[in-house]
């Protein structure tokens, strides 16, 4: 029996991690003045009135996997944000968008 339920409790966790994967949608962050540069450590957020905000981090690959319900919402903003870089506000739907922020010019 417990071999039974061990079978049974692994099945849920893959189809889990399936459902979970096939309902998000991956954003990029790219450099506005370096073609093609991936910008890994961005704060990536999807901020809805009346939802708590949705955020992570891009990875090595300028990615950021985000829910894609909200992500392709119109009433959802998407923020990048990096430090010494200018911060980003974009309005949905975004679901798959590659989005380029821009250095900012630090002054001495």
């Amino acid at each position: 029996m417990s071999r039974l339920i061990r079978k049974i409790s692994a099945l849920a966790i893959l189809l889990g991690t399936a459902s979970a994967y096939a309902a998000t949608t991956q954003i990029q962050v790219l450099s506005a003045t370096v073609k093609d540069q991936k910008i890994a450590g961005a704060t990536v957020i999807l901020q809805k009135n009346g939802t708590q905000s949705v955020g992570t981090t891009s990875d090595e690959r300028g990615s950021a996997d985000m829910p894609i319900d909200v992500a392709n919402d119109s009433g959802t903003l998407l923020i990048v944000k990096k430090a010494g870089y200018s911060d980003l506000v974009v309005k949905c739907p975004c679901g798959g968008a590659q989005l380029c922020i821009e250095p900012r010019d630090e002054k001495p």
